[in-house]
């Protein structure tokens, strides 16, 4: 009987210690996500300020993306579709 207690301790132990990597998982995840938009509105004015086109718009977005890896020594984020940012674009564009 005392081995049945012992290995349900154990299961509620395993259990505590994966959905605390869990939340450690998401906190890193959300972390990274805030430098990112942190380091986006650093240089928002010296790379995408002054585009005249969705095509120089979404080349300034590649070039911060992988300006922010290099940065890092991480490998490229993978960025939004084209079309995901040519409809930010065109809300950028609307008064």
């Amino acid at each position: 009987m005392g081995q049945g207690v012992a290995k349900a301790k154990q299961g509620g132990e395993e259990a505590a210690q994966k959905a605390e990597k869990k939340d450690e998982k998401k906190a890193h995840k959300s972390n990274d996500a805030d430098t990112l938009i942190a380091y986006m509105k650093k240089h928002y004015d010296e790379k995408v300020k002054d585009v005249k086109d969705f095509d120089e718009f979404y080349h300034a977005i590649y070039e911060l993306i992988e300006m922010f890896c290099e940065e890092r020594g991480q490998l490229q984020y993978r960025i939004p579709s084209k079309e995901q940012l040519k409809k930010q674009y065109e809300v950028r564009e609307d008064p």
